[in-house]
Protein backbone atom coordinates (compact mmCIF):
# COMPACT_ATOMS: atom_id res chain seq x y z
CA UNK A 1 0.00 0.00 0.00
CA UNK A 2 1.31 3.40 -0.91
CA UNK A 3 1.46 5.73 2.05
CA UNK A 4 0.03 9.21 1.86
CA UNK A 5 2.64 11.93 2.24
CA UNK A 6 1.81 14.49 4.90
CA UNK A 7 3.74 17.58 5.98
CA UNK A 8 3.20 19.05 9.44
CA UNK A 9 4.46 22.53 10.28
CA UNK A 10 4.28 23.74 13.85
CA UNK A 11 4.74 27.51 13.82
CA UNK A 12 4.72 29.19 17.24
CA UNK A 13 4.58 32.98 17.49
CA UNK A 14 7.42 35.14 16.25
CA UNK A 15 6.87 38.47 17.94
CA UNK A 16 8.98 41.46 16.89
CA UNK A 17 8.79 45.11 17.75
CA UNK A 18 7.47 44.86 21.31
CA UNK A 19 8.91 47.62 23.51
CA UNK A 20 10.20 47.15 27.05
CA UNK A 21 7.52 48.04 29.61
CA UNK A 22 8.79 46.24 32.70
CA UNK A 23 5.97 43.71 32.27
CA UNK A 24 6.41 40.11 31.13
CA UNK A 25 5.77 39.25 27.49
CA UNK A 26 4.68 35.67 26.80
CA UNK A 27 5.01 34.19 23.34
CA UNK A 28 4.13 30.84 21.93
CA UNK A 29 0.46 30.37 21.11
CA UNK A 30 -0.94 33.63 22.38
CA UNK A 31 -2.03 35.42 19.22
CA UNK A 32 -5.76 36.13 19.70
CA UNK A 33 -6.38 35.95 15.95
CA UNK A 34 -5.02 32.40 15.55
CA UNK A 35 -6.53 28.96 16.15
CA UNK A 36 -4.94 25.52 16.55
CA UNK A 37 -4.99 24.94 12.80
CA UNK A 38 -3.13 28.23 12.23
CA UNK A 39 -0.33 27.10 14.52
CA UNK A 40 -0.31 23.45 13.40
CA UNK A 41 -0.41 23.45 9.61
CA UNK A 42 -1.17 20.01 8.18
CA UNK A 43 -1.06 19.44 4.44
CA UNK A 44 -3.61 16.60 4.31
CA UNK A 45 -7.26 17.14 5.23
CA UNK A 46 -7.88 13.58 6.44
CA UNK A 47 -4.80 13.57 8.66
CA UNK A 48 -5.75 16.99 10.02
CA UNK A 49 -9.25 15.87 10.92
CA UNK A 50 -7.92 12.72 12.58
CA UNK A 51 -4.93 14.02 14.49
CA UNK A 52 -4.92 17.84 14.88
CA UNK A 53 -6.32 17.65 18.43
CA UNK A 54 -3.83 14.92 19.36
CA UNK A 55 -0.89 16.99 18.14
CA UNK A 56 -2.26 20.05 19.91
CA UNK A 57 -2.44 18.05 23.16
CA UNK A 58 1.23 17.18 22.70
CA UNK A 59 2.11 20.85 22.25
CA UNK A 60 0.19 21.80 25.38
CA UNK A 61 2.11 19.22 27.36
CA UNK A 62 5.39 20.81 26.28
CA UNK A 63 4.42 24.43 26.94
CA UNK A 64 3.02 26.44 29.86
CA UNK A 65 -0.58 27.42 30.42
CA UNK A 66 -1.58 30.86 31.69
CA UNK A 67 -5.22 31.70 32.19
CA UNK A 68 -4.43 35.42 31.95
CA UNK A 69 -2.72 35.05 28.58
CA UNK A 70 -4.52 35.80 25.34
CA UNK A 71 -5.06 33.55 22.34
CA UNK A 72 -4.79 29.84 23.11
CA UNK A 73 -3.14 30.72 26.48
CA UNK A 74 -0.08 28.46 26.08
CA UNK A 75 3.39 29.96 25.82
CA UNK A 76 6.91 28.75 25.23
CA UNK A 77 8.82 31.76 26.51
CA UNK A 78 8.26 34.54 29.04
CA UNK A 79 10.61 37.51 29.18
CA UNK A 80 10.43 41.08 30.43
CA UNK A 81 13.88 42.47 29.57
CA UNK A 82 14.79 43.86 26.18
CA UNK A 83 16.46 41.34 23.91
CA UNK A 84 16.03 39.11 20.89
CA UNK A 85 15.03 35.65 22.13
CA UNK A 86 14.56 32.43 20.20
CA UNK A 87 12.68 29.51 21.70
CA UNK A 88 11.61 26.07 20.57
CA UNK A 89 8.61 23.83 21.14
CA UNK A 90 10.15 20.44 21.69
CA UNK A 91 7.90 18.31 19.51
CA UNK A 92 9.67 15.52 17.62
CA UNK A 93 8.71 12.85 15.12
CA UNK A 94 8.38 10.39 17.98
CA UNK A 95 5.62 12.50 19.52
CA UNK A 96 3.36 12.24 16.46
CA UNK A 97 0.45 9.78 16.21
CA UNK A 98 1.38 6.38 14.74
CA UNK A 99 -0.54 5.65 11.55
CA UNK A 100 0.88 3.37 8.85
CA UNK A 101 -1.33 4.98 6.23
CA UNK A 102 0.78 8.12 6.28
CA UNK A 103 4.37 9.10 5.67
CA UNK A 104 4.76 12.21 7.83
CA UNK A 105 7.36 14.94 7.63
CA UNK A 106 7.64 17.37 10.57
CA UNK A 107 9.03 20.87 10.74
CA UNK A 108 8.94 22.88 13.96
CA UNK A 109 9.74 26.51 13.32
CA UNK A 110 11.73 28.27 16.05
CA UNK A 111 9.71 30.89 17.87
CA UNK A 112 10.95 34.40 18.49
CA UNK A 113 10.32 37.12 21.02
CA UNK A 114 11.96 40.42 20.24
CA UNK A 115 11.66 43.14 22.92
CA UNK A 116 13.06 46.53 21.96
CA UNK A 117 14.71 48.89 24.46
CA UNK A 118 12.55 51.80 25.55
CA UNK A 119 13.59 55.25 24.40
CA UNK A 120 14.75 57.67 27.09
CA UNK A 121 16.00 61.26 27.26
CA UNK A 122 18.82 62.60 29.42
CA UNK A 123 19.15 66.28 30.29
CA UNK A 124 21.79 68.27 32.12
CA UNK A 125 21.70 71.83 33.42
CA UNK A 126 23.76 74.84 32.33
CA UNK A 127 25.93 77.17 34.39
CA UNK A 128 28.03 80.28 33.82
CA UNK A 129 30.57 82.39 35.70
CA UNK A 130 33.59 84.62 35.26
CA UNK A 131 37.01 83.04 35.33
CA UNK A 132 38.40 82.39 38.80
CA UNK A 133 40.81 79.55 38.16
CA UNK A 134 38.40 76.95 39.51
CA UNK A 135 36.41 74.43 37.48
CA UNK A 136 32.80 75.29 36.71
CA UNK A 137 30.52 72.28 37.21
CA UNK A 138 26.80 71.65 37.55
CA UNK A 139 25.80 68.16 38.68
CA UNK A 140 22.06 68.71 38.16
CA UNK A 141 20.71 66.26 35.58
CA UNK A 142 17.77 63.95 34.97
CA UNK A 143 16.34 61.19 32.82
CA UNK A 144 12.82 60.83 31.43
CA UNK A 145 11.08 57.96 29.69
CA UNK A 146 11.56 55.33 32.39
CA UNK A 147 8.79 52.84 33.06
CA UNK A 148 7.01 53.11 36.39
CA UNK A 149 8.85 50.15 37.91
CA UNK A 150 12.22 51.81 37.27
CA UNK A 151 11.36 55.33 38.40
CA UNK A 152 13.46 56.50 41.34
CA UNK A 153 16.13 53.84 40.82
CA UNK A 154 18.15 55.51 38.08
CA UNK A 155 20.20 58.62 38.86
CA UNK A 156 22.03 60.97 36.51
CA UNK A 157 24.62 63.61 37.31
CA UNK A 158 26.35 66.18 35.18
CA UNK A 159 30.07 65.54 34.85
CA UNK A 160 31.15 68.36 32.56
CA UNK A 161 33.86 70.80 33.61
CA UNK A 162 35.04 74.15 32.24
CA UNK A 163 37.90 76.09 33.85
CA UNK A 164 39.32 78.50 31.29
CA UNK A 165 37.18 81.01 29.39
CA UNK A 166 35.09 79.24 26.78
CA UNK A 167 32.17 76.84 26.77
CA UNK A 168 31.54 73.10 26.63
CA UNK A 169 28.67 70.65 26.93
CA UNK A 170 27.75 69.45 30.38
CA UNK A 171 28.31 65.72 29.89
CA UNK A 172 26.80 63.14 32.21
CA UNK A 173 27.03 59.72 33.75
CA UNK A 174 24.19 57.37 34.63
CA UNK A 175 23.97 55.15 37.69
CA UNK A 176 21.42 52.54 36.72
CA UNK A 177 20.84 51.50 40.33
CA UNK A 178 20.02 47.88 39.59
CA UNK A 179 17.96 48.68 36.50
CA UNK A 180 19.15 46.78 33.44
CA UNK A 181 20.85 49.34 31.19
CA UNK A 182 20.06 47.42 28.00
CA UNK A 183 16.33 47.94 28.61
CA UNK A 184 16.80 51.56 27.50
CA UNK A 185 18.32 53.45 24.64
CA UNK A 186 19.21 57.11 25.05
CA UNK A 187 17.78 58.70 21.92
CA UNK A 188 17.78 62.34 23.03
CA UNK A 189 20.34 64.34 24.96
CA UNK A 190 19.35 67.81 26.12
CA UNK A 191 22.74 68.84 27.41
CA UNK A 192 23.38 72.11 29.17
CA UNK A 193 26.35 74.39 28.50
CA UNK A 194 29.11 75.36 30.91
CA UNK A 195 30.34 78.86 30.08
CA UNK A 196 33.30 80.66 31.61
CA UNK A 197 33.85 84.26 30.54
CA UNK A 198 37.01 86.35 31.08
CA UNK A 199 37.17 88.02 34.49
CA UNK A 200 36.61 91.77 34.35
CA UNK A 201 38.86 93.95 36.50
CA UNK A 202 39.09 97.62 37.47
CA UNK A 203 42.68 98.84 37.82
CA UNK A 204 43.24 101.82 40.07
CA UNK A 205 46.48 103.77 40.24
CA UNK A 206 47.73 104.79 43.67
CA UNK A 207 47.09 108.22 45.17
CA UNK A 208 49.73 110.06 47.23
CA UNK A 209 50.45 113.46 48.68
CA UNK A 210 53.22 115.29 50.50
CA UNK A 211 54.48 118.73 51.37
CA UNK A 212 56.80 120.33 48.89
CA UNK A 213 60.42 119.30 49.46
CA UNK A 214 61.91 119.83 46.05
CA UNK A 215 61.80 116.12 45.18
CA UNK A 216 59.42 114.42 42.72
CA UNK A 217 56.41 112.66 44.20
CA UNK A 218 55.68 109.29 42.54
CA UNK A 219 53.40 106.36 43.43
CA UNK A 220 53.86 103.36 41.08
CA UNK A 221 51.39 101.05 42.85
CA UNK A 222 48.22 99.72 41.19
CA UNK A 223 45.38 97.74 42.75
CA UNK A 224 42.87 95.47 41.00
CA UNK A 225 39.24 95.36 41.99
CA UNK A 226 37.65 91.96 41.27
CA UNK A 227 40.89 89.95 41.25
CA UNK A 228 40.12 86.43 42.54
CA UNK A 229 41.97 85.05 45.54
CA UNK A 230 45.31 83.48 44.72
CA UNK A 231 46.11 85.67 41.71
CA UNK A 232 48.78 88.37 41.61
CA UNK A 233 48.66 91.62 39.66
CA UNK A 234 51.85 92.92 38.10
CA UNK A 235 51.22 96.54 37.06
CA UNK A 236 52.62 100.02 37.46
CA UNK A 237 51.46 103.61 37.34
CA UNK A 238 53.21 106.63 35.88
CA UNK A 239 53.00 110.12 37.26
CA UNK A 240 55.30 112.68 38.85
CA UNK A 241 54.73 115.93 40.73
CA UNK A 242 57.58 118.05 42.08
CA UNK A 243 56.24 121.55 42.53
CA UNK A 244 53.18 122.33 44.56
CA UNK A 245 50.11 121.20 42.64
CA UNK A 246 48.17 118.14 41.52
CA UNK A 247 48.70 115.73 38.63
CA UNK A 248 47.13 112.46 37.50
CA UNK A 249 48.78 109.13 38.24
CA UNK A 250 47.91 106.82 35.35
CA UNK A 251 47.96 103.02 34.99
CA UNK A 252 50.53 101.90 32.47
CA UNK A 253 49.83 99.44 29.69
CA UNK A 254 51.45 96.00 29.88
CA UNK A 255 49.84 94.79 33.12
CA UNK A 256 49.95 91.07 33.84
CA UNK A 257 48.09 88.59 36.01
CA UNK A 258 49.77 85.46 37.37
CA UNK A 259 48.24 82.54 39.21
CA UNK A 260 49.51 80.92 42.39
CA UNK A 261 52.01 78.80 40.45
CA UNK A 262 53.45 81.85 38.70
CA UNK A 263 51.89 81.05 35.33
CA UNK A 264 50.87 84.03 33.20
CA UNK A 265 47.07 83.96 32.88
CA UNK A 266 46.61 87.53 31.64
CA UNK A 267 44.59 86.32 28.63
CA UNK A 268 41.83 85.20 30.98
CA UNK A 269 41.22 88.74 32.24
CA UNK A 270 39.92 91.98 30.80
CA UNK A 271 40.10 95.50 32.17
CA UNK A 272 36.78 97.26 32.04
CA UNK A 273 38.07 100.52 33.54
CA UNK A 274 41.26 102.18 34.69
CA UNK A 275 41.02 104.76 37.44
CA UNK A 276 43.65 107.49 37.76
CA UNK A 277 45.17 108.29 41.09
CA UNK A 278 46.31 111.77 42.06
CA UNK A 279 49.69 113.06 43.11
CA UNK A 280 49.40 116.13 45.28
CA UNK A 281 52.28 118.31 46.47
CA UNK A 282 51.22 120.84 49.05
CA UNK A 283 52.99 124.16 49.50
CA UNK A 284 55.62 124.26 52.23
CA UNK A 285 54.88 126.75 55.01
CA UNK A 286 56.84 130.00 54.73
CA UNK A 287 59.59 130.60 57.35
CA UNK A 288 59.95 134.26 58.41
CA UNK A 289 63.20 135.26 60.06
CA UNK A 290 63.41 138.48 62.11
CA UNK A 291 66.67 140.31 62.91
CA UNK A 292 67.17 141.90 66.35
CA UNK A 293 69.51 144.87 66.42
Amino acid sequence: MTKINVTIRIEPDRWTGAVYTGEVYKAGFTNPSKSESDYVIISHDGYREAYLNTIWDTIKAKTTYDESAVGLKYYGIAESNAGDYNYSVDVTQADLPKDDNYSVGLYVRPGRLHILPKEATVSTESAAKEYDGKALINAEAGITGLVAADEGKVTVKGTGSQTEPGSSENSYEINWGGVKETNYTIVNEALGTLTVSPKSLILTAATASKTYDGKALTAPGVTASGLPEGFVLEASASGSQTDAGITANKVNDGWKIKDASGADVTKHFTVSETVDGTLTVNKAPAVILSLIH
